[in-house]
Parts: C-alpha cells; sequence; structure tokens
C-alpha cells in the first residue's frame, strides 16, 4: 500500500471513529453493531465497491451487512443520510435522513425486529443528546405506534421524502394521488424525490408543466429508487428511477442541454454509464461542479449494476470532482482509498 493510501486510509479511519464515538456501547451490543475497524474496512468497503461508488462510508457491521452514511460534500456527516448496504442488492436501504433522526429510526425502523423498547430507551435516549435538540415523541407514544413503522418514520423524519410520499399514497391509484404528492411537492419543493414524484404524476395525469422538476431530478444524484409507489410505474433503483424522468425531462429542450446526449440512451443500459461520463465533463467546463460531481456519481450506479465499475480512472475522476466541491472533503478522500481496493471486490 503506497503512503498517500496510507495517509487517506488513517484519515477515513479517524472520521468513522468519531462517529462511532458517539453511540452508547450498551445500544451496538443490544442490536449486534460490530464496528469498522482498520482490520476489516478494507473487506467491508470493497464489498460495497462491487455494486456502489465509493460514496458510502462504512460505520458499522450489521448481520453481515454494512451500516454506512451517504457522503455528500458540502455536508457534515450529521447531515447525510444513514443506509444499509444489503450483501447481494443493489438497492442501498434507506434508514434515516441524517444522524438527528436515527435514534428514532433504531426504535421503529425493522432494525429493531423485536420491537423492544424499555430494555434500550434510556441508550437512545443517550445517543439522543448527541443530536440536534427536537422534541422527541414520548416511549409510550412511540409504542402504540411500533406496528406502523413507516407512518412512524415518515411522521418524524423531516426529510425522509421517500417515505412520506409512501406513506401519503399507499394503496391510492394515481389519480388519488395527486394531491397528495402536490402537497409534498409544495413542502419540499427543491427534494429530488418529491420533484421527481410530481414530474411522474403530471406527465401521466397530463396536468400541468413536468419538465421543470424533471430536468431537477436528472442534475442530482440518484442513490435510492421509489420502492413501493406502484403508481410510478416502478423506479425501484436510482438508475430506473432515472429511467423513468428521462424522457419526460427531455422534452422540448434545447440543442445546448448536455442532457440530449442521453435521448437514446436509457439509464438502465450500461453504455449509459460513460455518456453521463461526457455530461459530467460538460458541466466541468461550465462550471457546474456540483452538477458534474452529480454525473460522475449516477454514471458509477450504472456501471456498478452491470459489473463495469471498477475502473481506477473513473475513481480518481470522482476525487478531483469531489475536491472541487468541498476541497480535502470525506468523501474525495473514501474515493481515493476505494480506487486502492477496487481489486478486492468480487466479481458477479
Amino acid at each position: 500500500m503506497g503512503v498517500a493510501n496510507v495517509m487517506y486510509k488513517q484519515k477515513i479511519l479517524d472520521g468513522i471513529n468519531e462517529i462511532q464515538s458517539v453511540f452508547p456501547v450498551k445500544l451496538l451490543d443490544y442490536f449486534g453493531f460490530e464496528l469498522i475497524r482498520e482490520d476489516n474496512i478494507n473487506t467491508y468497503l470493497s464489498r460495497s465497491l462491487d455494486t456502489f461508488p465509493p460514496v458510502f462510508l462504512p460505520v458499522f457491521i450489521y448481520e453481515g451487512n454494512t451500516c454506512a452514511i451517504h457522503l455528500e460534500p458540502g455536508k457534515t456527516w450529521q447531515e447525510c443520510t444513514w443506509v444499509l448496504l444489503e450483501y447481494n442488492s443493489v438497492n442501498p436501504v434507506y434508514i434515516s435522513s441524517s444522524f438527528e433522526y436515527l435514534p428514532f429510526a433504531l426504535l421503529v425502523s425493522p432494525l429493531n425486529r423485536g420491537k423492544v423498547f424499555d430494555e434500550i430507551w434510556n441508550f437512545v435516549l443517550d445517543l439522543k443528546k448527541k443530536c440536534k435538540d427536537t422534541t422527541f415523541p414520548a416511549k409510550e407514544t412511540i409504542k402504540a405506534q411500533k406496528e406502523k413503522w413507516l407512518q412512524c418514520m415518515a411522521g418524524y423524519d423531516r426529510y425522509n421524502t421517500l417515505l412520506k410520499l409512501e406513506a401519503a399514497t399507499q394503496w391510492l391509484g394515481i389519480k388519488e394521488s395527486k394531491d397528495k404528492v402536490e402537497q409534498l411537492y409544495n413542502q419540499f419543493p427543491d427534494d429530488t424525490y418529491t420533484s421527481a414524484a410530481i414530474a411522474i404524476i403530471r406527465h401521466k395525469i397530463q396536468y400541468g408543466n413536468p419538465v421543470p422538476a424533471a430536468l431537477k431530478v436528472l442534475k442530482r444524484e440518484i442513490p435510492f429508487g421509489f420502492y413501493w409507489i406502484e403508481w410510478a410505474g416502478g423506479g425501484d433503483s436510482g438508475p430506473e428511477l432515472l429511467e423513468l424522468i428521462r424522457p419526460i425531462a427531455l422534452q422540448y429542450q434545447s440543442q445546448d442541454n448536455p442532457f440530449l446526449r442521453l435521448q437514446h440512451s436509457p439509464y438502465t443500459e450500461p453504455e449509459t454509464a460513460g455518456i453521463l461520463r461526457e455530461i459530467a465533463f460538460e458541466f466541468k467546463e461550465e462550471g457546474d461542479d456540483e452538477t458534474a460531481l452529480n454525473q460522475l456519481r449516477n454514471s458509477m450506479y450504472i456501471a456498478g449494476r452491470h459489473a463495469q465499475a471498477k475502473n481506477r480512472r473513473w475513481y480518481m475522476d470522482l476525487v478531483e470532482q469531489s475536491d472541487r466541491v468541498e476541497n480535502d472533503c470525506l468523501a474525495a478522500q473514501l474515493a481515493y482509498y476505494a480506487a486502492g481496493v477496487i481489486q478486492l471486490a468480487p466479481c458477479h
């Protein structure tokens, strides 16, 4: 291992240790969370790289899977989404929108399979003290709703718009979902997933203008799909969701729009990964570094689904572009270190 990679490994481990240190040991023991350490980080990071871009920072091991943070340049780790990367799955499982809502997720999400409260309540409250000072529901209130975890998380986790969309439109047809989706879009007009939902529903029902919201989505990174929103027509994974949006967004676009390169290139095809890289470099030349980074990340999600993501050059481009968004950020450090361990990842 080169000197630079050793240095980056230590920076990453320091970041992971900082995160782990806020968790009560007894809470970790209850859930069976094992720590990511120097002696196992290569194993779990390289395993995730078989499918995903190097954007998920591994923190804990849970039943052989990886509990990780989705790193975004410009955000602190406390602001980043928590996910579960299940082995041999191409879809990250959304746990909470940020650290602030993770203690609640540990109580009501499927991670707490036995739905035990009394034994862990004080440990969860200890963890909550490390978060922002927001109102936490009473224990009896949570226990009374323990069978309705989706509604619980959707109601408490302010920015978990994926679950909010699901909870609001569950069992409804597309026409019955219209007002619910509009309401959530008005509440979160800049959110990627409410924008995707409004673009799809406006396009399908043929009202309003779906194109601006759809274009907004194409410019974003899409690590997650809609999962259970049947009226949307699929979109279980990030690439599949982008493919629902692509034909909507590309209506009536001028010839200078970089996304026109996707006119005949579905997000579900491996060749589209290379086209997204070309689009990324166009946005980079225009000075839109954030959109350029998002396109590089999306290209690697697509490549990973087709076992084509183990390209060191792609990783180093991700390092450079992450640094352009936030200099020497943890996301860039992780991508650099990952470039040195991709050969350890198993093949499909």
